[in-house]
């Protein structure tokens, strides 16, 4: 058994953050207490996560549970969850005392060095007795257009979430030991790409036919049976009563008039409704390969049974998931057994997509359209006889001219480009700098999630698009009074990119649009960053976690996520001129 975290230590820290409470000052303005307190949290999550794993593998014991009950009433963890919803400072901006963090709530709290007497009375608000007798708030719902459609966002008052990311901190440990290797939605340490790369790995080798079963199931929360969550979830002793005020609730408009109680349903923007999904999808990836790994046992002769066993693969990021299989005639199993797994946790299923898609490593015939699949953004299309140039052949891998390509989907690009239009079409009054400093965070994060694999053409697209339509917002600006060499001269300037070979060095000139501003140290040049240059557009197989990483929790040993999180970003790092 693994050591808790200490006592003595705690005793000292827990007067300390109480003397401080009562007379008004909120704790964590010290960073020596906020280390401490980090520390500890992380040693109590560590501790949880030992004692689950050596736990039953279906149940959790008594024993962790009662663990969990006797900690999330300490007043350090509450401390802690509050600080981390109210004041996301950082240790720079903690010296300034102007910095104000405004939050939703009905007494309107507002928490900076100067006034914390709210904050702290929230800290103090939450015991036991108040925990016992706790319901839900009413959640208020607001319209949000995305992508031509209404969407209705929920928003959560601060009582409610600080309650519900107590709980979390205790329950996350216990709960991701447990789930499954391949599933990467909202679990601390997994990303998109990594469940990407994963796809990518399995697909590569297309030796025969292999069948993808892709599923994404529509209104997932809304179909939960809270029956089934309410006697296996695994909440802390005694507090049974907080999970059901989660699950039904009152909601509201932006009138405050209470229209609805919520029934079968789990509101996507709380704190712990992931987690409550993913513990719901946990055992998919054994459930779907029951009857599958029974037929091959029978009909399979003993050499080709390892193969086959080994091939199969589910990878699950939230509610999608993506089956891969060398055997398509077995296909209609995966189906039964998914279909009867997900009746036992949902009344009523409504698949958003349930397609097959067959890939083909060999065909004599000449075929314009290929085989393709979508999953989270991207496409994988499979082109049997490619030829490519000898500097993809170099940095790729290919296997007897067959080639699986990956790239961001149109859909995606074409959402941009328009997003982006939009912003330049709207920003005609206001100066180059403004345009620039909106345009940018834009183009960053799209190229951090779609900067990958075959993507270096359409990120040159993307930079000629932007290119464009900021020339034609110089001209419409001046009402094509200026000619092109005083437009050229006011928004675009020349800079010189050094490129190293191993031959020789050279220099690239590149026309980029740019805002000036005059301050009090002088003039300040703000340029517009360009797709192409900001990151490196490697493989996505070099981001996959190993297999030895992804048997392990990130609560458990979290330097190893860590170290794969350096890495990847050190490939990705490019030497530019921004």
């Amino acid at each position: 058994m693994q050591q808790a975290p200490n006592f003595e230590n705690y005793q000292i820290m827990k007067k300390k953050i109480l003397h401080d409470l009562n007379t008004g000052v909120w704790p964590l303005f010290s960073l020596k207490t906020k280390i401490w307190l980090q520390n500890w949290v992380r040693r109590l999550q560590f501790f949880i996560a030992t004692t689950t794993k050596k736990s039953d593998p279906k149940n959790i014991s008594l024993e962790t549970k009662n663990y969990m009950r006797a900690n999330v009433c300490k007043i350090i963890l509450v401390v802690y969850t509050v600080d981390k919803i109210l004041c996301n400072y950082s240790s720079n901006s903690r010296e300034n005392t102007n910095d104000i963090h405004y939050v939703r709530s009905k007494t309107g709290i507002i928490l900076n060095r100067k006034n914390s007497l709210n904050a702290t009375s929230l800290a103090l608000s939450i015991t036991v007795k108040l925990l016992k007798k706790y319901k839900c708030d009413p959640i208020k719902y607001i319209t949000v257009s995305t992508r031509n459609k209404y969407n209705t966002v929920g928003i959560l008052t601060i009582k409610d979430q600080v309650i519900q990311e107590l709980f979390k901190v205790v329950i996350e440990p216990a709960i991701d030991v447990k789930s499954d290797s391949n599933s990467y939605g909202f679990r601390k340490g997994r990303t998109c790409h990594q469940a990407l790369a994963l796809l990518q790995q399995n697909l590569r080798l297309c030796l025969e036919h292999k069948a993808i079963l892709k599923y994404d199931i529509n209104n997932f929360s809304s179909h939960i049976k809270h029956d089934w969550i309410i006697k296996h979830f695994p909440m802390p002793r005694g507090f049974k009563n907080i999970l059901k005020s989660w699950l039904e609730g009152n909601v509201t408009s932006l009138n405050d008039k209470i229209l609805t109680k919520r029934k079968r349903y789990l509101p996507y923007e709380n704190i712990i409704g992931p987690l409550i999904e993913n513990f719901a999808l946990n055992g998919l990836e054994k459930a779907a390969f029951s009857n599958f790994e029974k037929q091959i046992l029978i009909n399979f002769p003993p050499k080709k049974k390892k193969v086959e066993m080994d091939d199969k693969i589910l990878i699950r990021y939230n509610h999608s998931f993506v089956v891969v299989t060398n055997i398509p005639k077995f296909a209609h199993l995966i189906r039964n057994d998914v279909s009867n797994f997900l009746k036992i946790r949902y009344s009523k299923i409504d698949f958003h997509e349930c397609s097959t898609i067959n890939f083909v490593s060999t065909r004599k015939e000449k075929i314009h359209t290929y085989p393709k699949l979508e999953f989270l953004g991207f496409t994988f299309m499979f082109v049997p006889n490619l030829k490519i140039s000898r500097v993809i052949s170099k940095i790729r891998r290919r296997l007897d001219g067959n080639q699986l390509l990956t790239y961001p989907s149109k859909v995606n690009v074409l959402t941009v480009k328009k997003k982006l239009g939009d912003i330049i079409n709207k920003s005609y009054n206001s100066p180059a700098i403004e345009l620039v400093s909106r345009i940018n965070p834009i183009i960053t994060g799209w190229v951090n999630y779609f900067g990958l694999s075959y993507s270096t053409n359409i990120l040159k697209e993307i930079d000629n698009h932007v290119h464009r339509r900021c020339w034609n917002w110089a001209i419409k600006k001046h009402n094509n009074k200026l000619g092109k060499k005083k437009l050229a001269k006011l928004y675009f300037m020349m800079i010189k990119v050094n490129k190293r070979s191993k031959l020789n060095s050279f220099n690239k000139k590149f026309w980029r649009f740019s805002g000036k501003i005059v301050t009090k140290k002088g003039l300040y040049v703000k340029f517009l960053k360009l797709a192409s240059l900001h990151l490196k557009c490697i493989p996505i197989h070099k981001i996959r976690l190993l297999n030895n990483t992804k048997l392990i929790s990130y609560f458990i040993n979290r330097n190893l996520y860590l170290d794969h999180f350096s890495t990847t970003q050190t490939i990705r790092k490019r030497k530019r001129i921004q």
